[in-house]
């Protein structure tokens, strides 16, 4: 949880006012606003937008509307950090548009359930950024809405500018000539519907309304229907919706409204997905990642060396082609398949997307498209050419030299083989290791910092060739295999720019060296003034700690010892002091629930904090000495002790603790 922990202390920095409500569901955080999205006619609360993340992978999912609209896996909590700025902050759910009769129109438009009833466009993007929405001052709709769906309501809307009442040409001819205007809308006898008269007299601009005063307007709209309970008794009157009150501030707001149409279109241009490689275009945006997700899969093509098939994609197709068409050849194709585990006999088999090889579980299938689907430095041993990945060189020694390349496996560290009750083989995570080396773990967050320093690991984007990696010296072997004119390389830390035409590994060092510094280090590194104690004087370089140590001085303890006198205002601080009376009592880990010592697995040497058995693992079985340089002099000192010494007597330092136990502050 310790994953989970860092991520929520860098939602709740004060910097940060994202204003996110979580909610811990097994091994699963799950985020959303802390106000509602929606509020309908009843006073009806709704959420439309939650984000899914779990601790132990850092698998996440988007979900708008009900809807899956993004989805991955990271450790990085930059990342993670970013994806919940941009999707609670930089973006809203769209509410579709109001139900009524008028606009049942299924070629453009449909009607959804969930999470109410509302209408959409059929393109409906579920949910749209609002530095782009253009609906936010359209009178048509009180509500959010994506550009597909705004165009369709007002292709609609300027549609229905025919106003009828009666269905007797005669009477729709005679009453025009007596100068008379008559207004034909059917509606839903809907209780969600907003007034339709005061949206239609808003902005339509084909079709000006214009009645007088408001007791006019209401007149007129009974008079063709008193006429219609006259001529037709027998037949149900129509049901009009029941005219709301037009208050001051809807009045303003529809006057501020039309200033604004006057200035702007009213027509909100679409938004359009383009292809980079092809004139299609798309305007749902999952329509296009799913044409780039298509043309991907489709570039990689396996083909027939028979009878020139280029229509086959993935070597299984090969083999099934083979067994209908070229029977006598199988034997051949079947060495370009790796051998297949039963299908039936795993628990979770999932099929890769780019060669339709299975494996068993989430993080079988992650390893494997790791090993097969990235970029790196491979080459042919027979012609030398240069390949994307290790597939790609799968692909081209079988087009161009007939000869199966071997078949890697992705590794198993960590993992375990379980076979549950119903015979199914289930793949567990039993510790966690580094896929590299092999070395165990005892949280994400560990894994993830050994992952970036030791092995260089992050996220790496080559956009003309449309692939990634995750290691700093496949990104730099690949640039100067296939872009070696402008081999330039963009680091996802601190975005500086590096051209490895004179030194190929000027970037593998910069990004095993490149830190990001916290917001702490920021402050420090931009001359930000420490917080200091009225009371005191004492400094802090954070306010928390500062408003801490405040309340202190005001008789203010919120935790209290269960042992002694001492009280304290952090959670944290009370644990710790407090371990120290159990380990006075000779109490273990086995004794209590608290961890009290902390052991080391190679000489069996117990410590009092973790920080005490880095320094003892470091400086007695890796060698690595610490060194205290002296700020106010050269020399420098293998031991705190003899360095805190040195600083007393050389330069009379003065430490700024007042005792091992309570400080006398009041």
């Amino acid at each position: 949880m310790e994953f989970a922990a860092l991520l929520l202390e860098r939602l709740n920095r004060p910097d940060r006012s994202l204003n996110l409500l979580h909610l811990v569901i097994q091994n699963w955080l799950v985020f959303q606003r802390s106000t509602f999205d929606y509020f309908d006619v009843d006073g009806d609360p709704y959420t439309s937008q939650v984000f899914l993340i779990e601790t132990s992978t850092g698998r996440y999912i988007h979900r708008a509307q009900g809807q899956k609209i993004d989805f991955g896996a990271t450790l990085d909590l930059d990342f993670l950090e970013s994806k919940l700025i941009e999707v609670f902050q930089c973006t809203q759910a769209c509410q579709g548009f109001p139900l009524a009769d008028v606009f049942d129109n299924k070629e453009t438009s449909k009607v959804l359930q969930y999470p109410y009833k509302r209408r959409v466009a059929n393109g409906c993007q579920f949910y749209y950024n609002k530095q782009h929405s253009h609906a936010k001052t359209n009178h048509h709709i009180s509500l959010s809405t994506c550009p597909p769906c705004l165009e369709v309501w007002q292709e609609i809307a300027s549609q229905q500018v025919q106003f009828n009442l009666t269905d007797d040409p005669e009477a729709r001819g005679s009453s025009s000539q007596n100068g008379s205007e008559e207004i034909a809308l059917k509606f839903d006898n809907n209780e969600d519907q907003e007034d339709p008269f005061l949206d239609l007299q808003g902005d339509l601009g084909a079709a000006e309304l214009s009645f007088g005063s408001e007791e006019e307007f209401d007149q007129k709209l009974l008079e063709p229907v008193l006429e219609h309970q006259d001529t037709q008794p027998d037949e149900q009157p129509p049901i009009w919706p029941v005219k709301r009150k037009r208050t001051r501030k809807r009045r303003n707001l529809e006057s501020q409204d039309e200033e604004e149409e006057d200035v702007k279109d009213a027509k909100v241009p679409k938004t359009v997905y383009s292809c980079e490689h092809c004139p299609e275009t798309f305007t749902c945006r999952r329509a296009f990642q799913r044409h780039r997700k298509r043309r991907t899969r489709n570039r990689r093509r396996v083909g027939c060396q028979d009878c020139d098939e280029k229509d086959i994609i993935t070597f299984k197709q090969l083999i099934q082609h083979a067994q209908t068409s070229h029977p006598e050849k199988l034997e051949y194709y079947q060495q370009f398949v790796p051998p297949e585990e039963d299908k039936e006999a795993m628990k979770e088999p999932l099929t890769c997307f780019k060669c339709d090889m299975v494996n068993n579980s989430s993080f079988m299938i992650h390893r494997h498209k790791e090993l097969y689907h990235q970029l790196g430095d491979y080459r042919c041993d027979d012609c030398q050419e240069a390949c994307l990945t290790y597939y790609d060189l799968i692909i081209h020694n079988y087009q161009r030299h007939s000869k199966a390349v071997v078949h890697m496996e992705p590794n198993t560290f960590g993992l375990e083989m379980v076979t549950n009750p119903e015979g199914k083989i289930e793949v567990k995570r039993a510790r966690l290791m580094c896929v590299l080396c092999g070395k165990p773990y005892g949280n994400d967050c560990g894994l993830f910092n050994h992952l970036r320093g030791v092995h260089s690991w992050g996220l790496f984007e080559c956009k003309p060739c449309e692939e990634s990696c995750h290691y700093a010296h496949e990104i730099s072997s690949h640039m100067l295999n296939f872009h070696e004119t402008d081999p330039q390389i963009k680091c996802p830390k601190c975005s500086a720019h590096f051209n490895l035409t004179e030194d190929a590994q000027v970037f593998n060092h910069h990004y095993k060296a490149c830190r990001v510094p916290d917001h702490k280090q920021k402050e420090k590194m931009e001359g930000a003034t420490s917080y200091q104690c009225h009371y005191c004087g004492k400094e802090y370089s954070c306010s928390q700690t500062l408003g801490y140590h405040v309340k202190l001085h005001e008789g203010i303890e919120r935790f209290k010892c269960s042992y002694c006198d001492y009280g304290t205002n952090i959670k944290e601080v009370l644990i710790a002091h407090e371990k120290t009376h159990l380990r006075k009592k000779g109490l273990d880990n086995s004794d209590t629930d608290k961890v009290l010592y902390y052991q080391c697995d190679r000489c069996h040497k117990r410590y009092n904090f973790p920080r005490s058995l880095q320094t003892h693992i470091k400086r007695d079985h890796e060698g690595i000495k610490p060194c205290f340089p002296c700020p106010d002099c050269s020399e420098s000192f293998n031991s705190k002790t003899v360095f805190y010494k040195h600083r007393r007597k050389e330069h009379g330092f003065v430490s700024g603790r007042l005792g091992k136990h309570r400080r006398p502050i009041l």
